[in-house]
């Protein structure tokens, strides 16, 4: 409690410098990495309130255009970040400027957010999906050997995959990680990530967590699904513990080797899954 009022300028000046110092000290103590973070995460909790908004209130119709137009006041398309990390691959395959590409790809991330929002509010979300080429599942299954499917990481592929697979009656046991859903921080992965997940376990027997200190059980497990004939399902990322680098139009791709390796020891069949 204050004894006494602050009436000259000179206090005031003190006070407010005895404040920034303190904010200094504090971020100091932070440390640059954790601050990052923080700041990161405070973006990933604005961008989920806006895009809840949209998903709750506003016809699906419009959802691609207000995602675009925010994707254009996104951190890494205003700073220019996001655009000078565009691989070029993209921006000549859709014959458009590497900003242009930055845009359409974080509207579609932001759209693919709106779905899984729109899943959380009553009468959910309940998109048409067709699941071409579910002969080769079929087959896979009557063999005895299970199968590995291998998703594409389109936007919208986490959860639309999971829609066709259960609206088909497949059970499917998906390979996943903690930090899978919105945020890699300890604070994302605890309140954020389960937003998207809670959704996606809908239409999933089972979710097998690679956790790294646990990366062998998590093997074992998809393992037992394999020979009991049942289904797993692998998302196509970088995560792996070995990848190859592959060519890809004028640049290349990294991709794991796991779930490669995964089919040839229990012969199961690969099926790669596009959306």
């Amino acid at each position: 409690m204050w004894e006494r009022s602050i009436d000259d300028r000179g206090d005031r000046h003190s006070l407010l410098a005895s404040l920034l110092v303190s904010l200094a000290n504090f971020l100091t103590q932070k440390g640059e990495a954790e601050m990052g973070s923080v700041i990161a995460d405070s973006w990933k909790v604005f961008r989920l309130l806006v895009l809840g908004l949209v998903a709750w209130l506003v016809p699906e119709r419009l959802w691609y255009s207000l995602c675009r137009l925010f994707a254009r006041i996104s951190p890494g398309v205003v700073s220019g970040r996001g655009t000078s990390q565009m691989p070029a691959y993209l921006a000549h395959l859709a014959g458009v400027g590497s900003r242009r590409a930055a845009i359409d790809c974080r509207a579609n991330l932001h759209r693919d957010t709106v779905e899984v929002l729109r899943c959380h509010r009553p009468g959910g979300w309940s998109p048409k999906i067709d699941l071409v080429g579910e002969e080769y599942l079929v087959a896979a299954i009557r063999d005895g050997h299970g199968a590995i499917i291998w998703v594409a990481d389109f936007a919208s592929a986490s959860l639309v995959a999971k829609m066709a697979l259960a609206r088909r009656g497949y059970e499917v046991g998906h390979l996943s990680r903690p930090d899978h859903g919105f945020s890699r921080t300890p604070f994302g992965v605890r309140f954020l990530n389960p937003v998207r997940r809670s959704i996606e376990d809908r239409y999933l027997e089972k979710r097998v967590m690679m956790i790294p200190d646990e990366r062998s059980l998590a093997l074992r497990r998809l393992r037992r699904r394999l020979s009991e004939g049942k289904l797993i399902s692998v998302t196509v990322g970088r995560d792996g513990t070995q990848t190859v680098t592959v060519g890809f139009f004028n640049t290349v791709l990294e991709l794991p080797t796991g779930p490669v390796t995964l089919s040839r020891a229990t012969l199961a069949p690969l099926l790669p899954l596009f959306w």
